[in-house]
């Protein structure tokens, strides 16, 4: 398990820039539609896990995150388009990580600290988001 201490999102789907702080807090995103909510969500599933399920699958029409990812404005420019989450792992007593990923290279995310132990906690949340 991890906790959310802060996401950065860079023209990343519908949200240009945002920053949130939620110091591992549960947080609500309430508003008119189209105004970003699913999208804070996509970029948290993103950066974790370097997909957005709700492009894949039946009735997607072969969506991808590399072509959709980016914001409309960025769509030239996918390396602008990024997501990164401060993060404290509990089960590390209660160690500070940072995970980034940009849709130019979703399969590669920038982790730090790079050990073995905070290595294996994003993967075992990649594989269990």
């Amino acid at each position: 398990m991890i906790r959310i201490d802060k996401i950065r999102i860079e023209q990343f789907r519908g949200i240009r820039e945002l920053t949130l702080s939620l110091n591992g807090q549960n947080f609500a995103a309430c508003g008119p539609n189209g105004t970003g909510k699913s999208g804070i969500v996509d970029a948290i599933e993103f950066a974790l896990t370097g997909n957005v399920s709700r492009l894949a699958g039946a009735g997607t029409g072969g969506l991808s995150v590399k072509s959709h990812g980016p914001h409309v404005d960025s769509r030239s420019k996918p390396e602008a388009a990024s997501v990164t989450l401060d993060v404290t792992i509990p089960a590390l007593g209660n160690k500070k990580a940072q995970i980034r990923r940009t849709v130019k290279s979703a399969s590669a995310p920038e982790i730090t600290p790079a050990d073995k132990d905070v290595l294996a906690t994003f993967e075992s949340v990649n594989l269990h988001p």
